[in-house]
């Protein structure tokens, strides 16, 4: 009766083990298809996502194109949409996709930049304005809006409010960089040396960038400074020889300071990399006529 009463016990425990097993499996296929759905739902995107970091632009746009047809309200695959079609210089499909991001969500200020960026783009320069100061009132720290905005001051020929601007831009952020080539340009062609130092701040945050070099040794040329431009002009050389404007413009130098020869071996050595520039043609002519002389 005892050994009954064990194997009942035994039988019992194994069925309740069993019961257990079925259970766990149950809730893991649960589980597996839940997350299952969700990678469904999801992987239009992830795979857009990995096209887009591997640069295959084409692949990114079908499947984000994909994963907004699964979701027509998914935010973030019509904002790289927008970005997408605005690489492609498709400007009014990147605005129909920014216009339905901002009717999800009124609050990404990142969005209306991004509008404001494309009415630039377009020379809609009030709607520029407007789109910039919705973005500042959700975010007033953005140097790209201040950025933005300098630069339509700039195309409607208001360069007191641009310089104002680009300033405002490095007061919230010293680091970006892309308002040094505006104010160094705005201010060296206003004959303001201090063009100079904002150039050569530029530089001190972006070494590895050559253009911004090579427009420091420029603004150095406008303003006389002739062995600080020349000093430029040799590193911009080293690091990077064929630099076209680099080139173009120490040429020039040399044929201020009467020194053709050396001119005419930098147009040469431009010509070689660009041999149909037609402004790099003209001053060869130049060069060789004085040198005859």
């Amino acid at each position: 009766m005892l050994f009954d009463f064990y194997l009942y016990n035994m039988m019992l425990l194994r069925l309740m083990k069993t019961n257990s097993l079925i259970v766990k499996f149950t809730l893991g296929l649960l589980v597996i298809f839940s997350i299952s759905c969700e990678l469904k739902h999801a992987e239009p995107l992830r795979i857009a996502e990995n096209y887009l970091n591997d640069n295959n632009i084409d692949s990114a746009q079908y499947y984000f194109e994909l994963a907004l047809n699964e979701d027509s309200n998914n935010f973030s695959a019509l904002n790289q949409l927008a970005e997408i079609h605005f690489k492609k210089v498709q400007v009014g499909k990147a605005f129909e996709y920014l216009k339905k991001s901002v009717q999800i969500d009124s609050t990404d200020a990142l969005i209306h930049l991004k509008i404001a960026e494309i009415n630039v783009f377009l020379g809609k320069y009030q709607d520029v304005f407007s789109n910039v100061n919705k973005a500042l009132r959700i975010n007033e720290r953005m140097p790209s809006a201040y950025f933005m905005k300098g630069v339509a001051y700039k195309y409607i020929g208001d360069t007191v409010k641009a310089i104002s601007s680009f300033k405002t831009a490095i007061e919230v952020d010293h680091d970006f960089y892309p308002v040094y080539y505006e104010l160094g340009l705005l201010l060296t062609l206003q004959n303001d040396s201090t063009g100079i130092e904002y150039y050569k701040n530029g530089v001190e945050i972006k070494p590895g960038d050559m253009d911004l070099l090579m427009s420091l040794a420029w603004s150095y040329q406008q303003f006389g400074r002739i062995n600080d431009s020349e000093d430029c002009y040799r590193k911009l050389l080293i690091k990077s020889p064929n630099h076209e404007l680099g080139l173009f413009n120490y040429a020039v130098l040399k044929h201020q300071l009467n020194q053709n020869d050396t001119a005419l071996i930098l147009v040469n050595k431009l010509l070689k990399s660009h041999p149909a520039d037609k402004k790099s043609i003209q001053f060869k002519k130049v060069l060789q006529s004085n040198l005859i002389e």
